[in-house]
């Protein structure tokens, strides 16, 4: 996750689970959780993605395995200055509402102030993998939409706020698909070859930065024409 001035980008180390700030003029490195206890009485284990909400200057990380008692996913407000969390959305032992199984990603629609969250298919969505709505704020959980055909393995999704769309990575297919969340255009597909397991938006120039899995490169790819 990187702030809107470019300046600072938040990492996840996934060989210890801890949340680090990076100052990207000087690469000056601050932990923000710390799973070894030292500085942190609360710590987060097994952080797997991160967000920024740049409108409650806050960071969304989607967090899972726990401990042996609580082991459902959950979402976690984090302020990048201090470092205090909230615990956004709960796990059925403590809430009767929904909670998440097995999310893939998160991304944040900056137009409509939202969390989205890639669920995959399970229970609670039969009809197929879904994108569901997360108040940033109060972790209310809200309408969902699925997305299902075409995708079979997605594992990674990110917001474009120019066009109003997200795009969700395959990883079975090969394909990144891109579905329009204002309705006026039809989903299509974007054909990257190999597996693609993480992806970034570069709005300016219309594409996306793919990385692939057990590929050392990262490939830009033309939105438009595929290439």
């Amino acid at each position: 996750a990187i702030d809107n001035l470019g300046q600072t980008a938040w990492v996840i180390d996934q060989g210890y689970g801890d949340i680090m700030a990076v100052e990207l003029s000087s690469g000056q490195r601050t932990l923000l959780t710390d799973n070894s206890g030292a500085i942190d009485s609360q710590p987060i284990h097994n952080a797997q993605d991160i967000v920024f909400d740049s409108i409650n200057n806050q960071l969304l990380v989607l967090v899972r395995n726990t401990s042996i008692v609580d082991d459902d996913p959950y979402i976690v407000a984090i302020d990048p200055a201090t470092g205090a969390r909230t615990r956004l959305t709960r796990t059925a032992e403590s809430d009767s509402g929904y909670f998440f199984r097995d999310p893939a990603s998160l991304a944040f629609d900056m137009i409509n102030a939202r969390l989205l969250v890639l669920q995959p298919k399970d229970v609670a969505f039969p009809d197929g993998i879904a994108v569901m709505t997360v108040d940033p704020v109060t972790g209310e959980q809200g309408e969902h939409e699925s997305v299902q055909p075409d995708l079979s393995d997605p594992v990674d999704a990110s917001f474009d706020v120019s066009e109003a769309r997200l795009l969700i990575a395959d990883r079975f297919h090969g394909w990144i698909k891109i579905v329009d969340l204002t309705g006026s255009e039809p989903s299509r597909l974007l054909h990257v070859g190999g597996e693609p397991i993480h992806l970034a938006l570069d709005t300016f120039n219309n594409r996306v930065l793919v990385v692939k899995k057990n590929s050392a490169r990262i490939e830009a790819i033309d939105i438009a024409s595929g290439e």
